[in-house]
């Protein structure tokens, strides 16, 4: 379970991949937020897609297994 980033030419592009419904959980939102960071601060980059994984629903939001106690990850990647 993962969020991919690659660079094509000016375009970065994220890519959700996490099962069938494509679910966030807490660590993939530190790895959004670092492919963030990286993508806002590249002056090549020009625009910016966000997908699901080939063959799957792009998102069904955040995975509600992990409950409420979202962890603070800001600053901490």
């Amino acid at each position: 379970m993962t969020i991919f980033y690659e660079k094509q030419g000016n375009i970065g592009i994220f890519t959700i991949d996490n099962g069938k419904v494509n679910a966030i959980t807490f660590d993939m939102h530190a790895q959004m937020y670092s492919h963030l960071n990286n993508f806002l601060n590249d002056d090549e980059i020009k625009v910016g897609i966000l997908k699901g994984s080939e063959g799957k629903c792009f998102s069904a939001g955040d995975d509600l297994n992990e409950g409420d106690d979202y962890p603070d990850w800001r600053g901490h990647h």
